[in-house]
């Protein structure tokens, strides 16, 4: 298998050394993109930001919390992105999926398949 020349911190930092930052993705931490990825899936960002919003009012968005909170509650918080069932269902997944794998170091290992991408930070 090959090995990855670099791990995504280390390219994301390169780019912010070289570009800045560009603002296109308004979110606090890694989750948070992932949530807004998930939510804006076959709607306007606008929709999808709504719902993110509701999220933070309710003290649900954090994968922790998602996890909690019964899915049809979790569904109605995000009714403005559209596909609030599914996509209710997916976040599920999403933090379920975060909280055993070790949120954004378990996508390194996944995407690259390596042991050294875990613990490069």
């Amino acid at each position: 298998m090959l090995q990855p020349i670099a791990t995504f911190e280390t390219i994301y930092d390169r780019l912010i050394n070289r570009y800045g930052l560009q603002g296109w993705w308004p979110a606090r931490d890694r989750f948070e993109v992932a949530i807004g990825a998930v939510l804006a899936q076959g709607t306007a960002w606008t929709n999808a930001a709504t719902a993110i919003k509701r999220l933070k009012q309710s003290q649900s968005h954090r994968p922790e919390a998602i996890k909690r909170v019964p899915e049809s509650t979790l569904a109605e918080r995000i009714r403005p992105a559209g596909f609030h069932n599914v996509e209710a269902k997916r976040l599920k997944a999403l933090a379920k999926w975060w909280l055993r794998n070790r949120g954004y170091q378990g996508l390194q290992w996944l995407l690259f398949g390596c042991d050294v991408c875990l613990f490069s930070q």
